[in-house]
């Protein structure tokens, strides 16, 4: 078996990538939450219903059918 060395700065990078890449993702739901809780036109319910529709279709993209509740 044969063992590769891989630069300690090409890693960063991929790092550094992926890290961009969640960063960017997360702040796209947060930024859709935040129009949604901002929006002026609608109803409390209303926002509830569309924020657990953003929740649904975070859910489907990910083939998830539960979230995993953050502990303290």
């Amino acid at each position: 078996m044969s063992t590769q060395v891989v630069e300690q700065s090409f890693i960063e990078a991929v790092a550094n990538e992926i890290a961009c890449g969640v960063d960017a993702a997360v702040e796209g739901w947060i930024a859709e939450i935040e129009s949604v809780l901002q929006h002026p036109l609608l109803a409390d319910e209303d926002k509830l219903f569309s924020i657990n529709e953003l929740i649904a279709r975070y859910k489907y993209a990910t083939g998830k059918t539960e979230l995993r509740r953050r502990i303290n």
